[in-house]
Formats: C-alpha cells, sequence, structure tokens
C-alpha cells in the first residue's frame, strides 16, 4: 500500500466522521429546537385556556358587554394559540351574535377543522344555515351532531329539537 492512497484514506475516514459527528449535532440541536418548540406551543395553550375561562368568568359575571367587546377579547385568545379549537368556537359564537355571519362561519369551520367531533360547532353551524334559509345544509350539521361522541345529553335533545323544527325534505 503507498502512503499517499493510506493518507486518502485517512482523510476520507475524517470526512465521514466529521459528517456522522456533524449529522449527529445538527439532529440533537434540532432536537432541543423542537422541544423548546414543543414547550412553547403548551404554554400558548395553556395561556389561551386560561384567557378563555376567564373571559367565560367575565361574561357570565357581566352579560352586559355587546358582542362586539366579547369579540374582540376573543380574537385575542385566539392569537395566543390559532390552534386551540375552543377559542374558534366561542369567537364564532360571539360574531354570529354580532351579526357577522360570514366570519362567524369561518370561526366555526376552522374550530371543526381543529377539533372535527366538536359538537357545540356543529350545532351552531347548523343554527346558522338555518336561519338563512339553507335547510339541507342546517339538516347534515345537526345530524352530524347527533353523531357526536361527547355524549352531551343536552346538545343531542337540542340538536334532535332543531331537526325536527326544519321543514321536510324534499
Amino acid at each position: 500500500m503507498s502512503p499517499r492512497l493510506a493518507g486518502w484514506q485517512v482523510v476520507a475516514v475524517l470526512a465521514m466522521l466529521f459528517a456522522a459527528v456533524g449529522g449527529g449535532l445538527w439532529m440533537i440541536l434540532r432536537g432541543i429546537a423542537d422541544e423548546g418548540d414543543a414547550r412553547d406551543s403548551v404554554t400558548a395553550r395553556y395561556q389561551a385556556e386560561h384567557e378563555l375561562q376567564a373571559a367565560a368568568e367575565r361574561f357570565a359575571a357581566d352579560p352586559g358587554p355587546d358582542p362586539a367587546a366579547r369579540v374582540a377579547v376573543l380574537e385575542r385568545v385566539a392569537a395566543i394559540d390559532p390552534s386551540f379549537a375552543p377559542a374558534h368556537r366561542e369567537l364564532g359564537r360571539w360574531r354570529l351574535a354580532a351579526g357577522d355571519t360570514a366570519a362567524a362561519e369561518a370561526d366555526l369551520r376552522q374550530a371543526l377543522i381543529l377539533e372535527p367531533f366538536d359538537g357545540p360547532a356543529m350545532l351552531l353551524l347548523g343554527d346558522m344555515m338555518a336561519a338563512r334559509g339553507r335547510t339541507e345544509d342546517a339538516r347534515g350539521w345537526f345530524q352530524k351532531t347527533l353523531l357526536y361522541p361527547g355524549g352531551d345529553s343536552l346538545l343531542a335533545a337540542r340538536a334532535r329539537s332543531s331537526l325536527a323544527s326544519l321543514p321536510a325534505a324534499r
């Protein structure tokens, strides 16, 4: 074996070793970053849950604020954690009460994208569709609410009642 070939082999082995160590270091650093992202999302979720609970308590204590004021509070909650479905559902509820049906529908649909079995969001969409005269859409949302696996008997009773109040299917 010539010394020159052995030198190239050493360089090749060192290059592979460096790549392996560098790659491993990158994986470790990326894992730390992912852990930080996860910690940040957990913190955001906790903060959003806390803010939503505080808003619900304020709303219950003071039923006087108009829906637009409640929407402003809930927009801040949804901004804290955009993946928090209950914030979008409540935002949709209060936008509907404020008369902004297009934004309400978008919020309720976003809640269902984030949490597909959100029975209250399904029921709200059914109510909104019924109010708009979109009977078949309303019927579909009320039926989906009845399939909701949450076991909420009041929600199911409300969906059955709303479904029964719709005109007969054509």
